[in-house]
């Protein structure tokens, strides 16, 4: 199967939830993450803003600022950014394997953002439906250290 055929399947298979579905999940996963960053060392979370079809994370940030880290949310216009030391990447993407392979969008943001802070700790999140036993991997394509998906986490 090829990436855009991948992205295809997972719109259609997203589109059928319904909202509560949608929500279930995305507390699920952010259940997930906190337990997950509560054990690791970081200062800043390094966030995205959700389109309709993403995980969201909002119950995340809420955690993070309670806990004194600092947030910074990719806008959605994709602009380079510079990540802080010290942070953790929320990664959100079409697909995703359980060893950290991610089919994205379309437009290797992520690939390059990763690539760029190769020592940073980045996390996959994603609905249950997104998580492929295999998917098609390009030499550019960058690889993250754990996915979290539907009351999983991955590492």
């Amino acid at each position: 199967m090829d990436k855009n055929t991948v992205r295809e399947l997972v719109k259609e298979r997203i589109n059928q939830f319904s909202l509560i579905e949608k929500n279930t999940e995305s507390l699920e996963v952010s259940a997930q993450l906190i337990k997950l960053l509560s054990k690791r060392d970081f200062k800043t979370l390094v966030t995205y803003e959700a389109f309709d079809d993403e995980i969201d994370i909002s119950e995340v940030t809420l955690w993070c600022r309670e806990h004194w880290k600092n947030i910074y949310t990719i806008p959605q216009n994709n602009d380079p950014v510079e990540i802080p030391a010290e942070s953790i990447i929320i990664v959100p993407g079409r697909a995703f394997t359980k060893d950290g392979i991610r089919v994205g969008r379309w437009s290797g943001y992520y690939d390059k953002l990763l690539n760029q802070h190769k020592n940073t700790f980045s996390v996959g999140v994603c609905f249950q439906c997104q998580v492929f036993p295999i998917l098609p991997e390009e030499s550019w394509d960058q690889r993250i250290d754990a996915v979290v998906f539907s009351g999983n986490i991955l590492e």
